[in-house]
């Protein structure tokens, strides 16, 4: 067979199969440490600090949250399209000065 007999996907095709190979082998390991684990894990008690529920719970929140705030959003265009929407220049300017800060 000449070196450029070799198929075009090969390289692909040897990685499908050592794949499936590991992870038949990864299946089989899995399944005995599995019940070894169970056994040693056995009257185990995890607690958790008060800090990281809060923490938690903050994450849950943040999660909830919308990405979008859609009052604020329809609060604004209704400034922009009525002409009401002013932007303060000293404002922005004192926001830019203290990130620099």
């Amino acid at each position: 067979m000449k070196v450029t007999d070799i198929p075009a996907n090969y390289n692909q095709q040897k990685m499908v199969k050592e794949t499936a190979e590991i992870k038949e082998g990864n299946l089989k390991a899995d399944r005995s440490s599995d019940a070894a684990r169970k056994t040693a894990n056995e009257g185990v008690i995890v607690k958790l600090s008060k800090t990281s529920k809060e923490l938690q719970t903050a994450i849950d929140a943040a999660n909830k949250a919308p990405d979008v705030r859609n009052e604020k959003v329809a609060q604004l265009k209704s400034e922009v399209q009525e002409g009401r929407y002013r932007i303060d220049a000293d404002k922005i300017a004192a926001k830019i000065l203290d990130k620099d800060s």
